[in-house]
C-alpha cells in the first residue's frame, strides 16, 4: 500500500533548501535504529525482486548507516552471491565477497573489496538487486547521498532492480536533478513502497 510518510514540517523545510543544505542537516542528525534496521531488513529479505536475484549488490554499511551486514550475513546463509562497490576516480564497479575477510577499509573510511576479488560483470540478462544508501528520499525513489555521484552514474547504465534502504522519516519531497536515477523501490521499517 502506498501512503505518505514524513512529518509536514520536514516537508517544507526539505523544499526550501537545497540538496548540499539538505545533506548537511541529515549527516548531522543521522543516528542509528537496531530495532528499525531489523525491520527493513524483515521487509527486503520478503521481497520477491531479494529471492529471485541471483546477486545482490549491496553496499557495505558503517555505524552510521541502516545496517547492511545483516543482509550480507542472510545472503551467505542462503547461498546467494554478494558483491559490494570499489569506487574509484572512474567510477564505481562491484567486486564478489564470499565473506567479511574479503574486505578492508577503503579511502572513504567503508569496507570495500580486497583488490583481489573478482570484479563483476554486468549483464542484462541477469536477475540481480542493487541496495543502495541514502541520507534521505522522495516518495519517486530519488535519493539524496553523499553528494559523489557514483550511484547515479551506476544507475545510469544498469538495467536491473534496484532498492533504497531509508528511515521512515527521512522521506521527504525535494527536486530530483537531472542526472539524479531514481530507485524501483524504497524499504523503510514500516513497508515496501515501488517508486516511479
Amino acid at each position: 500500500m502506498r501512503r505518505r510518510i514524513g512529518r509536514k514540517d520536514e516537508q517544507n523545510t526539505a523544499m526550501q533548501l537545497n540538496k548540499a543544505e539538505l545533506r548537511q542537516r541529515l549527516l548531522q542528525n543521522r543516528k542509528p535504529c537496531p530495532k528499525k534496521d531489523s525491520l527493513i531488513l524483515k521487509n527486503l529479505l520478503s521481497l520477491k525482486e531479494f529471492k529471485e536475484a541471483d546477486l545482490l549488490l549491496t553496499y557495505i554499511s558503517t555505524e552510521n548507516e541502516i545496517d547492511t551486514c545483516a543482509l550480507i550475513n542472510a545472503c551467505f546463509e542462503r547461498g546467494k552471491k554478494v558483491a559490494v562497490p570499489l569506487c574509484g576516480v572512474h567510477g564505481m564497479t562491484f567486486c564478489e565477497i564470499g565473506s567479511f575477510s574479503d574486505t578492508e577499509v577503503g579511502k572513504f573510511g567503508i569496507r570495500e573489496p580486497l583488490k583481489s576479488c573478482k570484479k563483476v560483470q554486468i549483464s542484462n540478462s541477469a536477475f540481480y538487486l542493487c541496495v543502495i544508501p541514502a541520507l534521505a528520499c522522495n516518495e519517486k525513489g530519488f535519493r539524496i547521498g553523499y553528494g559523489k555521484g557514483y550511484y547515479d552514474r551506476f544507475l545510469a547504465d544498469y538495467k536491473g532492480k534496484s532498492a533504497v534502504l531509508c528511515y521512515s522519516e527521512n522521506i521527504m519531497e525535494f527536486p530530483a536533478e537531472a542526472h539524479d536515477r531514481a530507485a524501483d523501490i524504497i524499504i523503510t521499517e514500516g513497508g515496501i513502497v515501488y517508486g516511479r
